[in-house]
């Protein structure tokens, strides 16, 4: 079975995603809603993922976000987490190497997610994100692939 991954049909389980995420942000909540929250809440490679830091920029509308976030629109922010990894940040044109002695730590990192895109465009890499599984897990499992 195939899905449209039109701009429509992403915006609608992108939207959906984050609306079940939201509604899961509840105190004393009964225990099986608990185990639900923390299992989106528990990120994992495979998963389809929806990105949380940014969605009041991207559900707004199905236009990039002005200014210098073009990047900041629905496509980005939904898809099948690839994997999560640690990296070094990026050294600008001219930076000093540097120097774990003289600064008397390592390098600093960065938590890097890499998310496969459901309208085909490749992987999209995010820094300073944040992110929740779209349950049911299983079900989206070569449901979307």
């Amino acid at each position: 079975m195939t899905v449209s991954t039109d701009s429509d049909t992403v915006r609608m389980l992108a939207v959906v995603g984050l609306e079940l995420y939201n509604s899961h942000l509840i105190g004393n909540a009964p225990p099986s809603h608990t185990r639900r929250w923390k299992r989106m809440e528990a990120v994992q490679p495979g998963d389809l993922v929806i990105e949380l830091s940014t969605s009041a920029w991207w559900r707004k509308s199905d236009q990039p976000h002005p200014g210098p976030y073009e990047y900041l629109k629905v496509e980005n922010a939904i898809g099948f987490l690839e994997k999560v990894a640690e990296e070094l940040y990026p050294h600008q044109e001219g930076d000093e190497p540097w120097d774990e002695i003289a600064e008397g730590r390592p390098e600093p990192k960065e938590t890097v997610y890499y998310i496969r895109r459901l309208n085909g465009e490749g992987t999209f890499r995010w820094t300073n994100a944040r992110f929740a599984t779209i349950l049911p897990v299983e079900g989206w499992k070569g449901f979307l692939e």
